[in-house]
């Protein structure tokens, strides 16, 4: 009997926990921003390759035999991109998950059930993942079409997409971590981004660098996807296993602190953190490093140096090497939340306690409230400004990767920044009006004695403000790549015509946003 209740418990205690996943899964499967960010995301790599060979192929001087060097760049591009968003969208998505839970207040009816602090956590974090993990898998298909230029493996499009994956992963847990120290999304996804400077680059780099071996990058690290060589590359999956449950277990933990309502001090406590026992494991860590690296990697330097067949020697110091740099990588991870933890609950303070009060002054609506209202900064800076800077990272990623260099890729760079504003803008027009809606506040203003064209007006410039950088950012591009891709492609139209067709092209573009 006994048995048979222990299992029903149990039971009950996953169906629950399952709930909480389907609930959450369902919910963000059901937005419409969930198909735009599938349909905008792949719908964009595909026009992007689509422009960049069609404008390649066009060029004067270029081998049609040989696009191998356009299907490298092309997926080298991709990859980073694919990264970069996944870097930033997986920590804000899952951030805000616990955030919007916790202060709309149903957070507390979930503790009140039968589920246990880590299953509602989980649960939370891993529906945000799952969305972004079915966006990335499901832009695999375009990746392989660009196997069809040459210059890429289909070994490399697997690694990259399973690299992408891991990253979201580890972002989105990280993302939900830090969301228990502050009450902004945009906080977390930086501490959670600025993860990858020490384990994503650093600590990979010198594990290269021991062994050798440029490739061995992407042994390490989930951005060595387009330097993979092998399938070596999905290294990285056994080497993240122990991080991604070191993150799960000291999260939980701060997550059951957090819906008990534990005093701040107990979430910087040696019992969640057990530093004790990290600092004695980094130290045995180091003494191990101090005789492993100068043997093995002499063995590695000096049998490669001589090219000698001690291919073995050489294979089981570059594994030696590798089980010492993961083990270094769990005590880097732990070391960068313990840190970043206490940074990100400093700043949160630092900007959510009021200072000392001042004499307020009255404030000063303008003739039409409703452009008062929606033209500041707070009333569309929670919805715009995360979109903004994650879109600008993007196209940061982009120019690093040389795309604008081709032929033309300067102004397709130029209108892919319209289109985006453009589509920002309805995103932002339909969220407008269905807030308004919801909160029942339109048929407030709908019964004042205020003009209908002064509330559109007024809609408008609060739609129109955060999509206005964009915009402009789309004019130099669209001016100075079109007599760029005039030089190149030894059209006889002269600089400054060319540069009135870019300056008339954004023209077009400004009444359609």
């Amino acid at each position: 009997m006994n048995a048979m209740l222990r299992r029903f418990s149990t039971d009950t205690q996953a169906t629950l926990s399952s709930a909480v996943l389907w609930r959450e899964a369902a919910r963000t499967s059901r937005q419409w921003q969930t198909y735009a960010i599938r349909m905008g995301f792949s719908g964009a790599m595909i026009s992007a390759m689509l422009a960049a060979v069609w404008v390649s192929v066009n060029a004067p001087g270029i081998d049609h035999a040989n696009l191998a060097w356009l299907g490298r760049g092309l997926f080298i591009g991709m990859a980073t991109i694919q990264f970069g968003m996944a870097l930033m969208l997986a920590p804000l998505l899952s951030a805000s998950a616990l955030i919007e839970e916790a202060e709309s207040g149903t957070l507390d009816m979930l503790v009140l059930t039968k589920l246990t602090p880590s299953q509602i956590a989980t649960a939370k974090v891993f529906s945000r993942v799952l969305m972004l993990l079915t966006v990335a898998f499901g832009a695999m298909p375009i990746m392989a079409a660009v196997v069809t230029l040459g210059g890429v493996s289909a070994v490399e499009v697997v690694t990259v997409s399973v690299h992408t994956g891991l990253g979201i992963v580890i972002a989105g847990a990280m993302g939900g971590l830090f969301s228990l120290f502050t009450r902004s999304p945009l906080l977390a996804m930086f501490a959670a981004a600025a993860y990858a400077i020490p384990c994503y680059l650093i600590l990979p780099v010198m594990y290269a660098g021991l062994i050798l071996d440029p490739s061995g990058f992407s042994h390490l690290s989930p951005l060595g996807g387009p330097v993979a060589t092998g399938w070596a590359a999905l290294l990285p999956i056994p080497a993240f296993i122990p991080v991604l449950w070191m993150i799960w277990h000291i999260g939980t933990d701060l997550f059951a602190l957090r819906t008990s309502r534990a005093h701040i001090r107990r979430a910087f406590s040696g019992e969640v953190w057990h530093t004790r026992k990290a600092l004695v494991g980094a130290g045995i860590w180091a003494a191990v490093g101090f005789i492993l690296v100068p043997s093995a990697g002499s063995f590695v330097w000096v049998l490669t140096a001589a090219k000698s067949t001690g291919y073995g020697l050489i294979a089981v110091s570059k594994i030696l090497l590798w089980l010492w740099s993961t083990v270094g990588l769990w005590f880097a991870t732990w070391m960068y939340l313990r840190l970043a933890v206490d940074i990100v609950d400093a700043i949160d303070r630092t900007f959510a306690t009021p200072t000392r009060k001042k004499k307020s002054n009255p404030l000063k609506i303008w003739s039409n409230p409703v452009a008062w209202r929606e033209s500041r900064p707070r009333a569309w800076g929670a919805s715009a400004v995360p979109i903004q800077f994650t879109w600008l990272i993007g196209l940061l990623l982009l120019s690093q990767s040389t795309l604008w260099m081709i032929p033309g890729g300067l102004v397709a760079l130029g209108f892919l920044n319209a289109s985006a504003a453009v589509v920002l803008t309805l995103w932002l027009a339909t969220w407008s009006i269905e807030a308004e809606r919801r909160d029942q506040s339109l048929q407030v203003l709908l019964t004042t004695t205020m003009p209908a064209w002064k509330i559109t007006i007024g809609k408008m410039l609060g739609i129109a403000l955060p999509t206005l950088p964009l915009i402009l950012l789309s004019l130099p591009m669209l001016a100075l790549g079109t007599p760029y891709a005039h030089a190149v492609f030894g059209s006889e139209d002269h600089v400054i015509n060319a540069f009135g067709m870019g300056i008339a092209a954004w023209a077009w573009v400004v009444p359609t946003w």
